[in-house]
């Protein structure tokens, strides 16, 4: 096969594999509206679908825009959201939201951060306790398993644990047992990595249903929760995290149990 044929087929190939992660995400974020999660197409938190003050919104939008403007100069939004497609980290942060929400139990949302978050607080991904109105905890994702950026990631995780953390656009359950956008703080932050060889991968094996999951879906979820696991037990040896984290580490240490 000639290479420049062999490198459209590749590139083809992979464009499907971008569209049918698209679509997942797209149809879980209907199954998350349907429970009362507020997020948008891309199951991010919809910041819109919340009470606060229409300045407080505005001001998180303006912080995008000029993120955008800064990194994406002269891009419309949709070439933007293109463009961000293409990336492994993009990629990566909704595989773990469409694969997490096939395998955790009803009891659990999992969400893409809004977009302010993802840029101010360096938090990618958020898991609500519908039954306790808690974050339970939070993910970065890096597109590495190895090398500078997964260390230097692995090092802003932990001096993140070391104080408070905060997400402006959170999640809880009001006293109606609705699910409801405000600010919560304190939870535990983990790194989910995957190389970018296995990103393509699990595009590639993913099962094209929400109702549905493959093989390979299910040794890669065994994989992040043996992650998760790996990390508790090295934050419990950490003496220097803030104390409301530690609190709410062992909390979640025995919530992840109902993970596994």
């Amino acid at each position: 096969m000639p290479k420049n044929f062999e490198r459209r087929f590749e590139e083809a190939r992979g464009a499907e594999n971008i569209e049918k992660l698209l679509t997942l995400t797209h149809e879980t974020s209907e199954t998350l509206n349907k429970k009362g999660a507020p997020v948008d197409p891309d199951c991010r938190v919809d910041i819109d679908k919340g009470m606060y003050p229409e300045k407080t919104i505005e001001t998180s939008k303006r912080v995008v825009r000029e993120f955008n403007q800064k990194w994406y100069k002269g891009l419309t939004e949709e070439e933007i959201k293109e463009e961000r497609l293409k990336r492994s980290g993009e990629q990566l942060e909704m595989l773990i939201t469409v694969i997490f929400n096939k395998f955790l139990g009803s009891d659990f949302v999992v969400v893409r951060s809004a977009s302010y978050d993802d840029i101010r607080n360096k938090i990618d991904t958020l898991i609500l306790n519908i039954k306790t109105g808690d974050i339970v905890c939070a993910f970065d994702e890096v597109g590495a398993t190895s090398g500078y950026k997964f260390e230097k990631k692995k090092e802003l995780i932990l001096e993140k644990n070391r104080k408070k953390l905060l997400t402006q656009y959170g999640l809880s359950v009001d006293e109606n047992g609705e699910i409801i956008i405000c600010p919560q703080k304190n939870f535990p932050l983990f790194y989910l990595a995957l190389s970018e060889r296995n990103i393509k991968t699990a595009m590639r094996e993913l099962s094209p249903s929400i109702d549905e999951s493959s093989e390979f879906e299910k040794k890669l979820f065994d994989y992040f929760i043996s992650s998760i696991d790996a990390q508790i037990k090295n934050l419990k040896l950490e003496r220097g995290l803030h104390y409301e984290c530690k609190k709410q580490l062992l909390a979640f240490e025995k919530t992840f149990k109902e993970f596994k």
